[in-house]
């Protein structure tokens, strides 16, 4: 699933390069490039992710789920709070 329109922010950046648009946290904050890769596996699900210097993150806004039944939705998140910068994944959400 594409987060289409509502991708908003840089949550993935290229090692030494300034993050534009805030970032995930508005102070310039967003995930190494090199150390997360271009998928991850959580659970058995791989999720690709879409790399450095695209909007490939959503902060603020609604992300409009594709109409269907789902079991068992998943998504790859953070935590505002979090000092850790390793993604968390959601599952089971009503």
């Amino acid at each position: 699933m594409s987060l289409g329109t509502a991708a908003n922010v840089n949550a993935i950046f290229n090692d030494g390069s300034a993050v534009t648009n805030g970032g995930l946290d508005f102070h310039s904050q967003a995930y190494s490039g090199k150390l997360l890769g271009t998928s991850l596996k959580f659970s058995g699900v791989s999720y690709t992710l879409l790399g450095p210097g695209v909007l490939d993150g959503v902060r603020g806004a609604t992300v409009v789920l594709p109409a269907g039944n789902f079991l068992h939705p998943q998504f790859v998140g953070r935590f505002r709070q979090r000092k850790s910068c390793e993604p968390d994944v959601y599952r089971d959400l009503h």
